[in-house]
C-alpha cells in the first residue's frame, strides 16, 4: 500500500508557510493568509506530483534547520488506500483530530481542510501556553 504525504510547516515569525513533499521538494510561495483554493492547489500539486502554473518546487537540503528554528506548527495530508485526511503529527500537546477529504480533486476541500487544522493548532497552543 502507497502513501502520500505533504507536510506544511508554518512559520511562528513570518507570514510564510512551506509545503514539503515527500521526495524532500519544497515549495515557499504560499502564506497564511492564502485563500483555500491556492493552498489546497499547492497540498494537490505536492500529494500526486503534478505541476500547476507558479508552483516550482525546489530541492530542501536544510530541511530541519528550517523546521527547528522557526516554525511554529506542521500539519500533514496523507493519502492512504482507504482514505485521505489532514492532521497534525505527535507534538507535545494532543495531536488535531482527522479532517477527512472526499473529493482529492477539489482545491477548495482540501483548502478548507487545512485550514481548520491550522486553526485546532493556533487554539492548542493558545491553550497549552495557559
Amino acid at each position: 500500500m502507497e502513501i502520500k504525504a505533504t507536510d506544511i510547516y508554518v512559520s511562528k515569525s513570518t507570514e510564510q508557510i512551506d509545503v514539503f513533499r515527500r521526495s524532500d521538494l519544497k515549495y515557499s510561495g504560499i502564506l497564511k493568509s492564502s485563500n483555500s483554493s491556492e493552498i489546497g492547489k499547492v497540498v494537490h500539486s505536492g500529494l500526486y506530483n503534478r505541476e500547476y502554473d507558479g508552483i516550482k518546487w525546489e530541492s530542501s537540503n536544510n530541511h530541519k534547520k528550517v523546521r527547528e528554528e522557526d516554525w511554529e506548527y506542521v500539519v500533514v495530508v496523507i493519502e492512504t488506500e482507504n482514505k485521505t485526511y489532514v492532521s497534525t503529527p505527535y507534538w507535545d500537546y494532543e495531536k488535531a483530530p482527522e479532517i477527512s477529504i472526499m473529493d482529492t480533486t477539489d482545491f477548495e476541500e482540501i483548502g478548507n481542510a487545512v485550514i481548520k487544522t491550522f486553526e485546532y493548532c493556533k487554539r492548542a497552543i493558545i491553550e497549552n501556553k495557559k
